[in-house]
């Protein structure tokens, strides 16, 4: 169990504390179905590992309850990323090669939050890994909701690091 969430919470950290990373919408459109079964699966497990091991977490009722209550939230976020993103974000690191992969703008307004400055959020991908951080006003201006792009970074075909990404010609604006 140990080692699943681990798999799980690995994209997580990567993403908040180094790397953007974003899949690629077929992998996501691919991915999702299992994606479910696995977060599900992990959300029971997590919460009867919670459950059985109750009696031995320190703290009051409020904090073993809050326990309780949030192992299925946990399970199934550390669950479902495990399959969705960590192959090809483990793709990208391993064998990833320079390459553009194509999504659609979603929102390019907000100054984003402390974690992810000037964000450029594209559509049809998990959150979290839906936004692609630190875009050059220019660049963002460059760009509406519903335009296609081609973001260029270091990744696979399943996704990539962005680096940069240019709009489609035969884009709205």
């Amino acid at each position: 169990m140990a080692a699943w969430l681990f798999i799980g919470i690995f994209p997580l950290i990567v993403k908040i504390f180094f790397f953007d990373f974003i899949p690629s919408a077929e992998w996501q459109k691919q991915s999702d179905g299992f994606g479910v079964v696995a977060g599900v699966l992990t959300a029971v497990g997590f919460s009867w590992w919670t459950l059985k091991n109750i009696a031995n977490f320190p703290g009051g009722d409020f904090k073993k309850a809050c326990s309780v209550l949030m192992s299925p939230l946990f399970g199934y976020v550390f669950g479902r990323t495990a399959v969705v993103m960590f192959v090809p974000m483990l793709l990208g690191i391993v064998i990833g090669h320079q390459m553009e992969l194509p999504y659609t703008v979603a929102n390019y307004h907000g100054s984003g939050s402390k974690g992810c400055r000037s964000p450029l959020v594209l559509n049809a991908l998990p959150f979290l890994f839906d936004r692609i951080c630190r875009v050059p006003a220019n660049l963002r201006d460059s760009v509406v909701p519903g335009d296609e792009i081609m973001v260029l970074g270091r990744g696979t075909s399943f996704g990539l690091f962005p680096h940069t990404f240019h709009k489609l010609p035969n884009s709205a604006k």
